[in-house]
């Protein structure tokens, strides 16, 4: 291993067949990694690296910058201080100080941002982007992706493919469009949108709004409770959409799960109950209730016991239409 410097002036910097860290300070540099997992900066000026075989590291902080790497020369990644899109044969990038976009390749990437506002986009690839601090911007493109906002209010869009979006905390919107795909709000009130294909869309913390799309898809619900309750904007009995209550409730299936019965992870119908007008308190069996004049399901875990019921959701509806929209058969279980 060998680290080498360069000067204020044009250098040209070699290292070695094991993994080096090479400098080139001031500058318009040249520098070569050969063999190794190099470790290349160009420092000021307009620079070009190559790190040749190996799983090699760029800095980048200029424009003139460039970096040149061959198909299976290794993973590669560029940690940029300026807006960049990545070049052939480099598949990662991590934004870094005043840079908010980062654009892949047509490789499978890992994209970071910073604590700015970012703009990331994937392109073709199973890509997987991460936003981290700040209300970001997440666009994964063609492939199967995986987007996760982390903090602040983001925007996530999965494209084409079966794609994982994840929002984690803050007031996020997330799309799915086309492909069979998964979506997870996290915390804050969040705006989750399959669009065509089978989807799964997973509520979590908050009061968020789900809508499905074209397509058999799912509707995830672990929280309950007014803070918790979400809104389900198209459930479709005829699309075979799904309900899914997971870790709420007590007995055979789960010791979370009380007082409700699942034959195949099917709702039994004997817990399942429909009432116009039902508000949630002092039900007289154990079960799921579906109230047909407001579109609202509430979970009650014990017989006769008034106060004790939770909100799982609201189903949108019109007038006339709330009965029609649901029963036991849809919903289900899932540990």
């Amino acid at each position: 291993m060998a680290t080498k410097y360069g000067t204020d002036g044009n250098d040209k910097i070699y290292g070695t067949t094991e993994a080096d860290y090479l400098y080139g300070k001031g500058g318009d540099d040249i520098i070569y990694g050969k063999a190794g997992d190099d470790y290349l900066s160009g420092g000021a000026g307009s620079d070009t690296m190559s790190g040749n075989a190996g799983n090699d590291t760029y800095v980048v902080d200029s424009v003139g910058d460039v970096v040149i790497e061959l198909a299976g020369y290794g993973t590669d990644k560029i940690k940029t201080y300026i807006d960049y899109t990545l070049g052939d044969n480099v598949e990662n990038l991590s934004l870094y100080g005043e840079a908010t976009t980062g654009k892949g390749n047509s490789l499978a990437n890992e994209i970071k941002g910073n604590s700015n506002a970012d703009s990331l986009y994937g392109y073709d690839g199973n890509d997987r982007l991460y936003g981290n601090d700040g209300n970001d911007y997440l666009n994964g493109g063609t492939g199967n992706d995986y987007l996760n906002g982390g903090s602040g209010s983001d925007e996530l869009y999965g494209y084409a493919g079966n794609d994982e979006l994840y929002g984690y905390a803050g007031n996020d919107n997330l799309y799915g469009n086309v492909g069979d795909d998964y979506l997870s709000s996290g915390t804050g009130n969040d705006y989750l949108y399959g669009n065509d294909g089978n989807d799964r869309l997973y509520g979590d913390n908050g009061n968020d709004y789900l809508k499905g799309g074209t397509g058999s898809d799912d509707f995830i619900f672990r929280e309950t409770g007014a803070a918790n309750s979400d809104t389900i904007a198209d459930f479709s009995h005829d699309q075979s959409d799904t309900i899914v209550l997971k870790d709420i409730l007590d007995g055979v299936s789960d010791s979370i799960i009380e007082g409700l019965d699942f034959i195949g992870g099917v709702l039994n119908a004997d817990c399942y109950f429909e009432d116009d007008g039902y508000t949630g308190d002092g039900a007289e069996d154990r079960g799921i209730y579906y109230d047909t004049e407001t579109g609202d399901l509430w979970y009650n875990p014990t017989t006769g016991e008034a106060g004790d019921s939770v909100q799982i959701c609201t189903l949108v509806g019109t007038e006339g239409t709330y009965a029609s929209l649901l029963d036991a058969a849809d919903i289900t279980y899932s540990a």
